[in-house]
């Protein structure tokens, strides 16, 4: 019999306390742990909270910027619908909600003839590509057609896999107002570049540029070309006598009077310079420009301009000189045909004037 701890008795208690002095220790370290795990898991939420936070706000501010911007843009997934509208867009379809486009199709809600080509990229067999480009017109709710310049750029995923496309609509309306103005000037100015600015009838320029061409398809048609040279008889007494303000409106009306008498939409007259004038008659034979130099004579005649001092007639009249031609001989140019006519407007003017001389190149001129 043991009076006091057994030595068996004492061990066991001190294993018991060895034993509860590690589990205290484990715990010690587990609650450590544990709230090691928590304050990273409060972490991670406050992380998430953030990132949340911050996608909202990227997201209010993308839905202002994407609204804010005066173009029409829309977002079209690869199968042709509606993901993402802008305001402007929804002015050009006329509509207050977004919910009224989102999943229809693109050409459902706007139609150009880009649609129907493949070079909409949502045609092509392939989704690669940079931008396209096109000028294209949408039909408001007038009726009347608007134009846009339509820009398309790639819509890229996560995977650098192209989703869908990006379509910016730009209001072109006012440039091709400036466009149209800036032809329109153009226009003019070409127009003013090739006309006579008194007699409103081509200039020698336009006049040489005319002239190279009939002269190019009469020899590779093997077709008659004639050429007129007529000039007012007397002229210089009619300007001394009466003053230039009077030559000129005498200019302007022989001029107007032989212009109105070219019958023909091909025959071409321009003023060759000072009180001279060329008519230019493709197709025509000699005889064909003889009678048209008649015509053009008594024309001038019938208008009764008054002229005192001129030797011919009391009235002012014209000399004529015709060349005519079939361009066959390659030695042979369009100043030939120039010069023999210029050739017999002066046999007309050496002769009585008021008269029409014509010439067929190789022959010698020949009163009419």
């Amino acid at each position: 019999m043991c009076y006091g701890a057994c030595p068996e008795t004492r061990e066991s208690s001190k294993q018991r306390s060895v034993v509860e002095k590690d589990l205290e220790e484990k715990l010690i370290q587990l609650k450590n742990e544990n709230r090691e795990l928590y304050d990273q898991f409060e972490q991670t939420i406050a992380r998430a909270n953030s990132l949340e936070v911050q996608a909202e706000i990227a997201r209010l501010e993308f839905n202002q910027v994407f609204n804010a911007i005066d173009d029409a843009i829309w977002i079209i997934g690869n199968n042709k619908k509606v993901l993402r509208v802008n305001t402007a867009l929804l002015n050009i379809l006329n509509l207050n909600n977004e919910e009224e486009v989102l999943g229809k199709k693109c050409h459902d809600l706007i139609r150009s003839d880009l649609c129907s080509s493949q070079d909409c990229p949502l045609n092509g067999p392939s989704k690669k590509f940079d931008r396209v480009e096109a000028d294209i017109e949408i039909e408001n709710n007038n009726g009347a057609k608007v134009p846009y310049w339509l820009t398309i750029s790639p819509l890229i995923g996560l995977v650098r896999e192209t989703i869908g496309v990006v379509e910016q609509f730009k209001d072109i309306t006012e440039r091709k107002h400036y466009e149209a103005e800036l032809m329109k000037a153009n226009t003019e100015l070409e127009r003013l570049a090739t006309m006579d600015g008194l007699t409103q009838l081509a200039n020698r320029r336009c006049f040489d540029e005319n002239m190279r061409r009939e002269w190019l398809r009469a020899r590779r048609e093997t077709q008659p070309l004639s050429v007129i040279l007529c000039d007012v008889d007397y002229f210089k007494r009619y300007n001394d006598h009466y003053g230039h303000q009077e030559g000129d409106a005498c200019l302007k009306a022989v001029a107007k009077c032989l212009q109105t008498s070219l019958l023909r939409p091909g025959d071409f007259i321009a003023r060759y310079g000072g009180e001279e004038f060329v008519v230019i008659l493709p197709n025509t034979d000699s005889d064909g420009a003889q009678k048209v130099a008649e015509n053009l004579r008594t024309a001038v005649m019938s208008l009764h301009l008054e002229h005192k001092h001129s030797l011919v007639n009391e009235y002012v009249t014209l000399s004529f000189g015709v060349a005519s031609v079939v361009p066959e001989k390659e030695s042979l140019g369009y100043e030939d045909l120039i010069k023999s006519a210029d050739d017999c407007l002066y046999a007309s003017k050496d002769a009585s004037r008021n008269t029409v001389t014509f010439k067929d190149l190789g022959s010698s001129p020949k009163p009419a």
